[in-house]
């Protein structure tokens, strides 16, 4: 039976929900892994770019629907605030199962420190990083939060992720990614891109379990 996944990409934590295929999946890593490698690529080249917005502009190019898709994991109202900033703006676009098993890859990072290591160094050299729970949206298309979150150094210290954090700067959209037209048009070109890349991997996470239903 599939269960539940999390996975470090780049700067990213990417979670996903049992009922996500597992090729699904894979294509959804590709395509972040990609448009983060781009948009780290662009501002070492000095273009002076927004980052998160030029790495917005590459996940449209390969696969985003064209429109925001409805808000169909709605929040519950009688759940308990977070302290969580970042979760909290989870929890709020796109609700409580999107933050849970976000909550399980935050345990996955804790219980490998080689792989919270890495992203403790990416977020401190970049002043940023996201965090991208996943669930099904129909046959061919995965609906993702991408909840980006920018501090400055000195808030980003070991343990950060565990930790209230003040001072940063939290945007979270829900968006809706086509499986189907990346897998189609994409995702061969990526997979070569990609091969060609030091140093740019995916280190999975292992998680407790979550149930499924």
């Amino acid at each position: 039976m599939t269960t539940s996944s999390a996975a470090l990409v780049a700067g990213s934590v990417v979670s996903f929900m049992a009922q996500v295929p597992s090729a699904h999946r894979e294509s959804v890593m590709l395509a972040l892994l990609m448009a983060e490698h781009s948009a780290a690529t662009a501002m070492e080249q000095g273009h002076g770019i927004d980052w998160l917005e030029f790495y917005r502009n590459q996940l449209r190019y390969y696969g985003w629907d064209a429109t925001t898709p409805k808000q169909v994991h709605w929040p519950d109202s009688r759940r308990d605030e977070l302290r969580d900033d970042a979760l909290h703006a989870i929890g709020k676009i796109a609700g409580e199962r999107h933050v849970e098993v976000m909550k399980l890859a935050y345990v996955g990072l804790r219980e490998q420190p080689p792989t919270l290591l890495q992203f403790e160094q990416r977020a401190l050299q970049a002043g940023h990083f996201r965090l991208l729970p996943c669930a099904p949206a129909g046959a061919n298309r995965v609906d993702m939060v991408l909840c980006h979150e920018a501090s400055e150094a000195r808030h980003l210290t070991s343990g950060f992720l565990f930790r209230q954090r003040r001072q940063s700067e939290v945007r979270a959209e829900l968006v809706r990614f086509n499986v189907r037209l990346f897998d189609q048009t994409f995702r061969e070109k990526v997979e070569r891109a990609l091969a060609k890349i030091q140093g740019k991997q995916i280190a999975r996470l292992r998680l407790p379990e979550l149930p499924s239903g």
